[in-house]
């Protein structure tokens, strides 16, 4: 998963103020098990 895929399921469920800075870090460094907190959120 790269960044600019995650950029665009962050915009796509909201954009950045739904999910703050802290949680975008997160998801960069564990892609996998964030990616599926997201889409199971």
């Amino acid at each position: 998963i790269e960044p600019i895929d995650i950029t665009g399921i962050l915009s796509q469920r909201g954009g950045e103020a739904v999910y703050p800075l802290p949680r975008i870090k997160s998801i960069i460094v564990h892609p996998k098990l964030n990616l599926a907190t997201i889409l199971f959120a």
